[in-house]
């Protein structure tokens, strides 16, 4: 509809962004009958945001930054930020390597102690930002770390899926699965199943990528020699081409010869729980280690021991 607005001239009514709200639906709707916000615990967030606990994601600047936008950092309290006063040199450093050379150097960086006083000191530089604050510890860490973390101002930890998550008991049996795919990694996850329970260990691990095995190859070599029994998948790719020489099969025959007792190679995840279940012994506690789709072999055996379990049972019956 026009409107006049001087002599000879009209004018019609136009619309602006602030006189009209398009939510992804059915039905437009006003901004302000649509909730966004999300909840931990008695901690609400507006911005359904939620930053991961990794050196390349978040700092405790970061962390500030994203809380005062309305969601949550999450800061590695095993990283660089708790080894190193000032860390930015060594991000611009790692930033600056060719793709050959990163991990190797990365390796040796955070070779560095973590420092508990810093632990302390940037939970109170997020806080100090006035926005809910959370870090993230390993399993194997938080024994040590996590008073030190109530002690700066957070109030607990909780484990998240894939860092030592107990799918179940069968039979005896304990499975475990984690995410751990460095070396460093499953050397922490075998200690603290070793300390921690004093189980014989039957390892699975899915090497994940075909540039992380090549790289770390002569790491991954010793890095199960704890484990009473190891058995091996084909490498889980990730998106990346085959590489000629790198596979699970030479990792496993590398593991071999180098002395570890018991290890096997089972190119298919799919038939790796009925190997399992033909090397099990009530007691045990299986690990499944990688970050791919390992995790599903740990499920299939506690299906297939429940199965058995279930027809003893009816045999005695």
């Amino acid at each position: 509809m026009d409107i006049d607005i001087g002599i000879g001239k009209t004018g019609r009514r136009a619309w602006g962004f602030d006189d009209i709200a398009i939510v992804p639906s059915r039905r437009t709707r006003d901004p302000d009958d649509v909730d966004i916000s999300w909840q931990i615990d008695a901690y609400r967030f507006p911005l359904p945001m939620l930053a991961a606990g990794m050196d390349s994601a978040v700092s405790p600047e970061t962390a500030v930054a994203i809380g005062r936008l309305g969601g949550l950092g999450v800061l590695n309290l095993e990283g660089l930020w708790t080894r190193y006063e000032d860390p930015t040199p060594a991000f611009e450093e790692i930033a600056s390597l060719p793709a050959e050379k990163a991990t190797r150097r990365m390796q040796e960086i955070y070779l560095e102690p973590i420092k508990p006083d810093l632990i302390g000191r940037r939970i109170k530089e997020m806080k100090a930002g006035g926005v809910t604050t959370a870090g993230s510890l390993t399993p194997q860490r938080v024994r040590d770390y996590a008073p030190l973390t109530v002690k700066a101002g957070l109030e607990e930890f909780t484990g998240v899926e894939r860092r030592f998550h107990v799918r179940g008991v069968e039979a005896g049996v304990t499975v475990v699965d984690d995410y751990g795919h460095h070396p460093n990694e499953i050397r922490a996850v075998i200690e603290a199943a070793k300390k921690g329970f004093g189980k014989r260990l039957v390892v699975v691990f899915q090497p994940h990528r075909y540039t992380r095995t090549k790289d770390l190859f002569d790491d991954f070599i010793t890095a199960f020699n704890d484990a009473e029994k190891l058995v091996l998948t084909e490498i889980y790719p990730a998106g990346e081409e085959e590489m000629e020489g790198v596979s699970g099969e030479v990792l496993y025959s590398a593991i071999k010869d180098h002395g570890h007792k018991d290890v096997t190679y089972v190119p298919a995840l799919a038939d790796v729980a009925a190997r399992l279940e033909e090397v099990v012994e009530t007691g045990d506690m299986v690990i499944t280690l990688g970050a791919g789709n390992v995790w599903t072999a740990g499920v299939s055996l506690l299906e297939m021991l429940k199965k058995r379990k279930t027809a003893s049972r009816l045999s005695v019956i």
